[in-house]
């Protein structure tokens, strides 16, 4: 996708090509990228944050890309804050080389609430780089390196300042909370979801989870381990 500042039909001739241009021919030794996905069991969208020499802060006309939602059950895409007056959203986020910690805001819509996975789906030239996704709802923290991924319940509508990149040349760069582990719970159905939150995938702990209802009853047990990314269903058929 692209914007340009008017309307109008464009030629190409075959006697433009240049093996010189600065712009479309960078070697991969000098751009590195990621791309980030966002799905459930049926929906899917995702984005491409691109670090390059030639690249700012602000709109590149040549290189990012606008978003536009085609899908109206889903939306997945970069907020710079250069659009904070005008709400435009990329696709393709093109920023400079990391040479210090840089916060990129992502903007996710979803039309049902459900459990959601972010996901490092693929990446090029980042061994030199690190990438946390924060979740600022649930305080947490997780490495996105080697293809890993984060699942969180999303409501429906309009989520923009919950979740954010964090890129940095290494692990000192991102200023990450102190450890800690918990669990987020949410019900679906007839079912209850558990989600560990732990900061960190090194906290990983076997634990014996029981619901009661209001009088004390046990409704049911379940057995997790205390993981980032893992998630668990306990049936609850009767809570009469």
């Amino acid at each position: 996708l692209g914007k340009v500042a008017t309307s109008g039909t464009i030629t190409y001739q075959n006697s433009q090509r240049n093996a010189a241009n600065s712009t479309f021919l960078k070697t991969e030794e000098e751009t590195s990228r990621i791309w980030i996905s966002l799905n459930n069991d049926s929906l899917y969208n995702e984005i491409n944050v691109v670090f390059m020499e030639g690249a700012t802060n602000n709109y590149d006309m040549a290189l990012d890309g606008i978003k536009l939602r085609g899908n109206p059950a889903i939306s997945f895409a970069v907020k710079p804050e250069y659009t904070t007056q005008t709400n435009e959203e990329l696709c393709i986020a093109a920023l400079p080389p990391v040479i210090e910690e840089t916060v990129v805001q992502l903007s996710v819509f979803t039309a049902n609430e459900g459990v959601y996975i972010i996901k490092n789906k693929a990446d090029e030239n980042m061994e030199n780089s690190i990438v946390y996704l924060e979740d600022r709802l649930l305080n947490v923290f997780t490495d996105l390196s080697n293809n890993s991924e984060y699942s969180a319940f999303v409501a429906a509508g309009e989520n923009t300042e919950r979740f954010f990149l964090h890129f940095a040349p290494d692990a000192t760069g991102i200023d990450l909370p102190q450890q800690q582990a918990g669990i987020t719970a949410f019900q679906s159905g007839n079912e209850i979801i558990i989600i560990p939150t732990s900061v960190t995938s090194s906290v990983v702990e076997k634990q014996q989870l029981t619901l009661h209802d209001i009088t004390g009853k046990l409704i049911n047990t379940q057995q997790i381990v205390n993981s980032q990314g893992s998630m668990y269903k306990m049936p609850v058929y009767d809570l009469s």
